[in-house]
């Protein structure tokens, strides 16, 4: 399967909004009232943000004839306890109707991709989270990707 990742356009907002649709609107709808505008104006914004700010958002797609999977992180100047500077993950979805094999190989691009981000904008920590009922194996990835991982939230310090 040949495919390149590349920075988001409003071209891709309704595909993108889809896919989260189709993968975890049942798991959305377990808390929240979901409702996909209110998510296609917040990736509409972030594919502005990207291109006028790029080292403050991140928003990047990959497909071949579909979108396989999309990424969106945001640069936070800091958290509760330092002033480090994180890149927080927003979202990081594949087409769960791809073969497993094929999945990984996405969010394990989708990793480095964090990794080389982070580094090209001195950024020194990476935050991902997962709020899906089964997170287990998204968070087992993180480990062997070197991440410390308590709870539901992944932590990466990004060496120079």
């Amino acid at each position: 399967m040949n495919y390149t990742w590349k920075p988001a356009t409003l071209d891709d907002v309704h595909n993108i909004v889809n896919l989260t649709h189709k993968n975890h609107s049942d798991e959305f709808n377990e808390l929240f009232t979901v409702n996909p505008i209110i998510y296609e104006r917040l990736i509409a914004h972030a594919v502005i943000d990207q291109y006028y700010t790029p080292d403050k958002e991140l928003l990047i797609a990959t497909y071949t004839d579909k979108l396989l999977g999309y990424t969106w992180a945001k640069v936070s100047a800091s958290n509760q306890w330092s002033a480090n500077t994180m890149l927080i993950i927003q979202m990081a979805q594949v087409d769960l109707t791809l073969p497993v094999k094929q999945r990984l190989r996405l969010l394990n691009d989708v990793f480095d991709i964090w990794s080389a981000y982070a580094q090209a904008h001195n950024i020194e920590i990476i935050c991902s989270n997962s709020i899906l009922n089964n997170q287990s194996a998204f968070l087992e990835l993180h480990r062997r990707r070197g991440y410390t991982v308590k709870g539901s939230y992944a932590y990466k310090k990004v060496s120079a």
